[in-house]
């Protein structure tokens, strides 16, 4: 075992998360730079084009909650293991997560591809936009098998401390990437399919260049330590269930809200997925912090150590609350230059503009409900994560806009989101009372043990 497991438990936590929030945020940044950079330049095409990647985005996350799933499954037990000093059932864990979302991705790659049209247009998919949206998932979907093994590499190795070691082949993805779009969408005058082939190979890379760094550390993954048992198979379900139910519910919420922002036209198709791109980059940070806590936090809870679990939950909650504050202030006064990044469209600028600035309404109260969700993930509190994440993600969302929009129009989808976050909200904030009265006895219980011994 190296000294990096002891650091976990001794170094100070704020100093712990300082080191590592640099690699965990660079590695969701990256992540949703990938979906950023095509929408920059697949806007230059036309506003279908532009709505088809929005529309695209549930199958995205879909790809996304099955790496998520096997790879916070996976991660978390690797922690709780390797703070109980075992590394061969660490090693195990590991590899059953690495070759479960390959198989997964394998499936998705070849029902996706033969279902394609009747999944485009259950998406959302308007006549016009349905041939951007086939052309670009079907390159897509090839590669979500190796993407999915990718997100499962990241996270269990930012679950054993070597963050950095992900955060390399993301970025050389990223840059790829961004140097691809204009060639092959232009240059070669290749359009969406050039969007879709450039995220492909990117991923490729990035996929190729993580699982040669994995291989450099005391977890390995191998066929040889491909062990299916029910200990690992709860490990994985419990503490990767939160993960795909957010994601999952997320994606329904996105169909629905493409589904409702349909009857507006592509404009508003297109609007509304830029939005959301735009809120999955600024609650990247947030999700980074709490990654950068989770291999913290579950170390030390495995360890009994409380109080530093408590630390550095609400470090990381002041500085992501005031991240998001700064955020929401710059969204608010250039919200219709931010769009028009994105897209030379008056009424896409216009609508994207109205949604985004209500979007920001109760935006600073993501940092908790992420990272409280995120922190009884880690440590094995499955089914309030998990509800938790589905209110947030999709569940009040979706009643919203299919019911809000038949009184007052496009606004009702455009008031959806902050209405989701206050409600949400409260529900986080009544569990999350209980979880932080629980750990404040068990710190407690802990030092007069201690003291008594």
């Amino acid at each position: 075992m190296s000294s990096n497991y002891e650091e976990l438990l001794n170094e100070p936590v704020e100093k712990l998360i300082n080191k590592y929030i640099f690699s965990t945020i660079t590695a969701l940044l990256i992540t949703q730079i990938y979906n950023v950079v095509d929408n920059y330049f697949i806007g230059k095409i036309n506003t279908q084009a532009s709505a088809a990647v929005g529309i695209s985005m549930s199958i995205m996350v879909i790809i996304q909650a099955i790496g998520f799933m096997f790879g916070q499954g996976s991660g978390n037990a690797i922690a709780l293991y390797l703070g109980k000093k075992d590394l061969k059932k660490a090693s195990e864990i590991a590899s059953l997560g690495f070759f479960g979302a390959i198989f997964l991705g394998l499936m998705l790659t070849i029902f996706g591809n033969i279902f394609i049209v009747p999944i485009s247009r259950a998406l959302g998919s308007t006549d016009t936009v349905l041939p951007y949206v086939t052309s670009y998932l079907r390159i897509i979907l090839i590669g979500a098998f190796y993407h999915c093994a990718t997100l499962v590499l990241n996270i269990q190795l930012r679950c054993q401390g070597k963050a950095f070691y992900s955060m390399v082949g993301l970025m050389a993805g990223a840059v790829l990437n961004m140097a691809l779009d204009p060639i092959l969408i232009f240059k070669l005058n290749l359009g969406i399919k050039g969007a879709a082939l450039a995220t492909a190979i990117s991923q490729l890379i990035s996929f190729l260049i993580i699982y040669n760094n994995s291989k450099k550390f005391d977890v390995k993954i191998s066929i040889n330590n491909l062990h299916f048992n029910r200990e690992y198979a709860n490990r994985i379900l419990k503490g990767g269930i939160p993960s795909l139910t957010r994601q999952s519910v997320n994606s329904i919420g996105i169909i629905a809200l493409n589904n409702a922002a349909a009857h507006y036209g592509d404009s508003a198709i297109a609007a509304m997925g830029i939005v959301n791109r735009i809120g999955l980059l600024a609650n990247s940070v947030i999700i980074g912090y709490g990654h950068a806590f989770q291999p913290i936090c579950g170390y030390n809870y495995s360890a009994n150590r409380y109080d530093r679990v408590l630390k550095g939950f609400w470090y990381e909650l002041r500085q992501s609350t005031i991240f998001l504050v700064v955020v929401s202030i710059i969204m608010n006064l250039f919200a219709p230059q931010i769009i028009d990044i994105f897209i030379d469209d008056i009424e896409v600028i216009k609508i994207g503009a109205t949604t985004l600035r209500y979007y920001t309404i109760f935006l600073t109260l993501n940092a908790f409900m992420i990272l409280a969700t995120l922190m009884m993930q880690t440590i094995q509190m499955a089914f309030q994560s998990s509800v938790l994440s589905m209110l947030r993600m999709g569940l009040i969302l979706i009643p919203i806009v299919a019911i809000l929009p038949k009184f007052i129009g496009i606004l009702g989808i455009q008031l959806a989101q902050p209405i989701v976050d206050i409600i949400s909200f409260v529900c986080t904030l009544v569990v999350t009372k209980h979880l932080i009265d629980d750990l404040e006895r068990k710190k407690e219980e802990t030092l007069n043990g201690s003291l008594q011994v």
